[in-house]
């Protein structure tokens, strides 16, 4: 039983159980053959069954438990003090400090129209008005109106030119920091090199 239990060469035991003929006579082959049906309910019921109600059992009890005595009940108090802190540490994202340049006055001025409210506004009307003029297009289309729309368009990479520069003079290398930067970045160096191509 031992063998079966941990499901190591039962098989072949099932095999000699098949062929016995009964005690003190010689063996003969698959005299029993419904002795299978013991051996197969046993292994599927008694090793695994039996086993993974136990495992399930355990399991259970541990999760019961460390939902009762919380997530790091296994921790000193100064452990969890530290995981709580990480953790905190963790979830801020501090918001990118662009600091006024102090020896350059080009720069200041960028840095001062780069950092104006009524900039930001302006820029971000541009955008939404680029996207509603990106839409316009339709099957026969005038050759007129998509000279309009093509000239909006080299007005609007204009726009985000000045914007990219302004702010690349503004915060020079720190201007790469920031992942809205570099998305514009790409935006317009995409748009410079479809209107020089």
């Amino acid at each position: 039983m031992t063998v079966m239990s941990r499901t190591i060469n039962w098989a072949q035991y099932m095999y000699r159980a098949m062929d016995s003929r009964g005690p003190e006579l010689v063996p003969g082959y698959k005299e029993q053959p419904y002795l299978s049906f013991f051996f197969l309910f046993f292994v599927i019921f008694g090793a695994f069954f039996i086993t993974n109600l136990f495992v399930g059992v355990v399991i259970s009890a541990y999760n019961r438990e460390s939902e009762r005595l919380g997530k790091n009940f296994l921790l000193t108090d100064k452990q969890k003090k530290w995981v709580e802190t990480k953790i905190l540490v963790l979830k801020m994202k501090p918001k990118i400090a662009f600091l006024r340049p102090l020896s350059n006055k080009l720069r200041q001025k960028c840095y001062d129209l780069a950092e104006h409210k009524y900039f930001e506004v302006f820029i971000l009307v541009n955008i939404l008005i680029n996207t509603v003029v990106l839409t316009i297009k339709w099957p026969n289309m005038s050759k007129q109106t998509e000279l309009i729309t093509e000239r909006i368009n080299f007005y609007f990479t204009a726009v985000f030119t000045v914007e990219l520069i302004v702010k690349l003079f503004a915060y020079h290398c720190r201007y790469f920091i920031d992942n809205w930067n570099i998305f514009d970045f790409l935006i317009v160096v995409t748009s410079l090199s479809f209107v020089i191509v």
